[in-house]
């Protein structure tokens, strides 16, 4: 079988750090403290919360050729016409800011966790350096 990829690169070739909860910029702390204000998805979840004015980002989730199961997801800049595979399996909700996804260490933290204090963040870089480039 033969893959085709439909996005740019994958998050885990993006540079990387993890932060702590009390770290993380002003406007995503205010997200995880009250993210009523977000639109939900299907499920009842907010899967993504897009925290930038400027950018534009989308989420869509990519089935596996066969079943019903999710292969990955693909996060979009509509700005910079961007896309970055997330492998399936990273807990919701995935939050854009300031060029930036931050990632939590723990599913259902917004229904689940009383103290943010506890969480563990990856935030990933989303501008690919000059080197990267599209393969076709």
């Amino acid at each position: 079988m033969i893959s085709c990829n439909n996005y740019d690169c994958q998050i885990k070739e993006l540079k990387t750090e993890k932060i702590k909860f009390e770290n993380l910029p002003s406007k995503v702390k205010r997200f995880f403290i009250d993210p009523s204000g977000y639109e939900k998805g299907q499920d009842g979840i907010i899967e993504l919360a897009n925290l930038d004015d400027t950018v534009k980002y989308h989420l869509e989730t990519i089935k596996t050729r066969i079943g019903p199961w999710v292969a990955y997801y693909k996060l979009t800049d509509e700005t910079r016409d961007r896309s970055y595979r997330i492998n399936q399996g990273i807990p919701y909700p995935f939050v854009v800011y300031n060029n930036k996804l931050y990632l939590t260490d723990k599913f259902n933290v917004l229904t689940s966790v009383d103290d943010f204090t506890t969480l563990e963040f990856t935030c990933y870089t989303l501008i690919k350096s000059p080197s990267d480039h599209r393969s076709e």
